[in-house]
């Protein structure tokens, strides 16, 4: 069981890096066609983020709040709740923005860094719950 609750962490934390740190990132700098970029990287997040939440739930199935302290169970849980926020608070805003007015706005930005910080700190806490779940051992 364990073993099983490190493994979708490191699952979760891997997905968190890959997606964010590098298969974005790649579509601004291989597709001539920010537009397309930014809807394929939107889709590509949107899936990520649900992802994230079916990894949580599944390591807290498997027992994980009752043998971590409150920092680890934090940490276990900032993921899901940072992009539950950003699925279902920003990206609607970030959308609606993006009809009303396009993506060169103020606002857009503003949401869009948003979405950003809730993201690059759901990574550094799955990065954290999967090193503490490791040290464990």
């Amino acid at each position: 069981m364990k073993l099983t609750r490190q493994l979708l962490l490191a699952l979760l934390a891997g997905l968190l890096v890959t997606v964010g740190g590098l298969v974005a990132p790649l579509l601004f700098v291989g597709l001539d066609d920010r537009a397309l970029a930014g809807r394929m990287a939107g889709q590509l997040f949107h899936v990520t983020n649900l992802l994230t939440l079916v990894l949580v739930l599944m390591v807290v199935a498997l027992g994980a709040l009752r043998q971590t302290d409150p920092c680890g169970r934090a940490m276990l849980l900032a993921p899901a709740v940072l992009l539950g926020a950003s699925e279902w608070l920003i990206r609607p805003l970030l959308e609606t923005e993006k009809v009303a007015h396009g993506t060169q706005t103020l606002a857009f930005a503003q949401w869009h860094g948003v979405s950003s910080l809730l993201y690059a700190l759901a990574t550094v806490a799955a990065v954290t719950a999967l090193v503490q779940a490791l040290r464990r051992r």
